[in-house]
């Protein structure tokens, strides 16, 4: 059967995208702040201290722990 006007279903071809990678290329490190931080979650701590400033661990909604300058918002 022919398609008039139109492509027929052997003029369609499958395109397929060659990806090419990148070389040389490195993770970048957690700065140091990313790092206190990282300790005191896997630990387990209340409170940890970065640069003379203390952060209150407070748990999210979902579970997810996370820490704040905030004293207020800070679980108890």
């Amino acid at each position: 059967m022919a398609f008039v006007g139109g492509k027929s279903k052997k003029d369609k071809k499958t395109k397929k995208d060659k990806k090419v990678k990148k070389t040389g290329s490195k993770k970048r490190p957690l700065n140091p702040y990313m790092l206190a931080k990282e300790k005191a979650r896997k630990s387990g701590a209340k409170t940890f201290e970065y640069k003379g400033t203390t952060y209150y661990k407070m748990t999210m909604k979902t579970g997810m722990v996370a820490y704040t300058k905030n004293k207020a918002k800070a679980n108890k």
